[in-house]
Order: structure tokens, then C-alpha cells, then sequence
């Protein structure tokens, strides 16, 4: 594993890679090395030994290493759920769907392949900082961006948020003042593509 200089006073936080791809390690190491402690699985036994093991802060997850469906990949995110509850996931993928499947799973973030590095750096600095934005995901979401609420209207309205985050589309979002059109907005763009492109 390559080691970086560190600030003084910053420690690097553990995280686990999960992909089939072993060439990718040096990529991921380049890019994460000064802000993380890099774990690699290669295969999802592995990676269920390193969740049980060690404590982590982070997985970054290639949903493509598990297959090319979405059963597959809601299949393995489910088994790390249930190893891991509380893990921030950040999910690579090549598939908008199965981008979206996993944003609706709970994911912190789905980003689409090929993933810029400044972008990847910058998601997983968001998600070891805590900041803003973290979807939080267990019977039902209990909050979403700035938006806070487990009833199902409001799993209804995370559940749009996701899906048009992921669209291209121009949305109008109208209610009545107080309603909280701003912070779906924001939580819309905060979610969208653009994150991912």
C-alpha cells in the first residue's frame, strides 16, 4: 500500500475497496492514499472477513465486480447492510440503474464509470468529513439531504428525489410556502448526475 504525507494532526480513516479488479488498487491508491487507509477486497468472502474484522468508516463498492444486474448488486448490498449497518457506501458503477438501486438502498453515493478522481476525492472526503448530504437508510429513510422524516409521504418524496436526481430532466416543484420546495431542490441537484459525470 503506498503511504502519502499526511497534515499533521490529520489521521487517515480506514476504508475498505471492493472490486474484482486487482489493477485497480494502484489507481485507488494514488488518488486516496493521503486522506484514507486502503483495505482491498477482491472478492465478496474477503470483503465479509474485512467487514467483520476491521472497523471502517468507508466501502467504496464497484457494483460491477458482483454481476451486471440489479438483483446482484441489491443482493450484495444487502449482505454489507447486514454486516456492517452503519458503513457508509460509495457505489461505482457503469449502470445508471443500478445507480439509482443503489441511491434507493441508501448508499452515501452512486457514481457513475468512468469516475473522475478529483470527484471520487472529493465524495470520499464528504463522506469521512460527515458533511452534508448522507442518505440514511434502515426500515425506511429516516432523513435525506436537509429533509428529515420517516412517515411514508415522506419515504414517497425521497423515493422522487432519487429518480429525478438521476434524470436529466427539468422538474417544477410546487406547494404551498413552508412546504420544503427549497431543500428538495437542493437535495435534487445535491443528489443529481452531475455529482456523477
Amino acid at each position: 500500500m503506498a503511504t502519502s504525507a499526511v497534515a499533521p494532526g490529520t489521521e487517515r480513516r480506514p476504508i475498505a475497496v471492493f472490486t474484482s479488479d486487482p489493477e485497480a488498487t494502484s489507481a485507488f491508491e494514488t488518488e486516496l492514499s493521503h486522506v484514507a487507509k486502503l483495505a482491498f477486497a477482491f472478492d465478496v468472502d474477503s470483503l465479509h472477513l474485512l467487514l467483520e474484522s476491521s472497523p471502517l468508516d468507508l466501502l467504496l463498492a464497484d457494483l460491477d465486480s458482483v454481476g451486471d444486474d440489479r438483483h446482484q448488486a441489491e443482493a450484495f448490498l444487502t449482505s454489507v447492510r447486514a454486516r456492517g449497518p452503519q458503513l457508509a457506501i460509495i457505489a461505482l458503477t457503469r449502470s445508471k440503474p443500478i445507480a439509482r438501486l443503489a441511491r434507493k438502498l441508501g448508499v452515501r453515493a452512486a457514481l457513475l464509470a468512468p469516475v473522475d478522481p478529483d470527484k471520487l476525492t472529493a465524495e470520499v472526503e464528504r463522506a469521512l468529513s460527515g458533511s452534508e448530504g448522507e442518505v440514511v437508510a434502515q426500515a425506511g429513510r429516516r432523513s435525506l439531504a436537509h429533509l428529515i422524516g420517516v412517515s411514508d409521504p415522506m419515504q414517497n418524496v425521497y423515493d422522487a428525489i432519487l429518480r429525478l436526481a438521476d434524470s436529466g430532466t427539468t422538474v417544477l416543484i410546487r406547494g404551498e410556502s413552508g412546504s420544503g420546495k427549497e431543500l428538495a431542490a437542493r437535495a435534487i441537484v445535491s443528489l443529481g448526475r452531475h455529482l456523477s459525470v
